[in-house]
Parts: structure tokens; C-alpha cells; sequence
């Protein structure tokens, strides 16, 4: 989603013009850039020292729509590398032609 509500609660010089592109989480549920008040900044700064997921911004990019499903690190990793030894395979086999 697109939004000012992580700006605006942390005071941050952004512009007005560029929205941030972020997760949406328990914080853009219940807050939106036009009703923060200082209980809103409270709980983002309190999230912030712990880390807390559901709540801090998770910066995305443009991709981000193109994810579909989660899946282990490892998983994916391993995924790459089949399809890298696949294509090297391929192209070994080529060059015996």
C-alpha cells in the first residue's frame, strides 16, 4: 500500500508527494495518516524498540504485488540452484552438439 501514516507518525521530512510503499499491518489498520494522534506515534516508537513486526513499516517494492505464497529461504535458494545447474546442463550439451 501506499502511505504517509509511518512518515507522519515519525515526523519524518517526506514528501508529500512521494508516498512510502509498505506492508500493510495491524498499524495501517488501525491508523491512517489523517487520524494519528501522539497514543498512534507512541505505539509505532514503543513497536519500533522491539522490533515488533506486525506493527513497524515494512518497506516494499514495486515486485512486492508479484509475491504470492511464502516459502523457506532455503527452498527458494535451492529452487535457484536447480534451475542454475539445469541450464548449465543445457548449455554443456550444446556445445556437444
Amino acid at each position: 500500500m501506499r502511505s504517509h501514516v509511518f512518515d507522519r507518525a515519525m515526523r519524518s521530512p517526506w514528501s508529500d508527494r512521494h508516498p512510502g510503499r509498505v506492508l500493510a499491518n495491524r498499524f495501517t489498520e488501525r491508523w491512517n495518516a489523517d487520524t494519528l494522534d501522539s497514543q498512534a506515534a507512541e505505539e509505532l516508537h514503543s513497536a519500533l524498540a522491539r522490533g515488533n513486526a506486525d506493527v513497524i513499516p515494512i518497506y516494499a517494492g514495486e515486485s512486492v504485488r508479484f509475491v504470492t505464497h511464502r516459502e523457506r529461504a532455503g527452498d527458494i535458494v535451492q529452487q535457484l540452484m536447480d534451475g542454475a545447474y539445469q541450464w548449465w546442463q543445457s548449455r554443456c550439451r550444446s556445445l556437444d552438439e
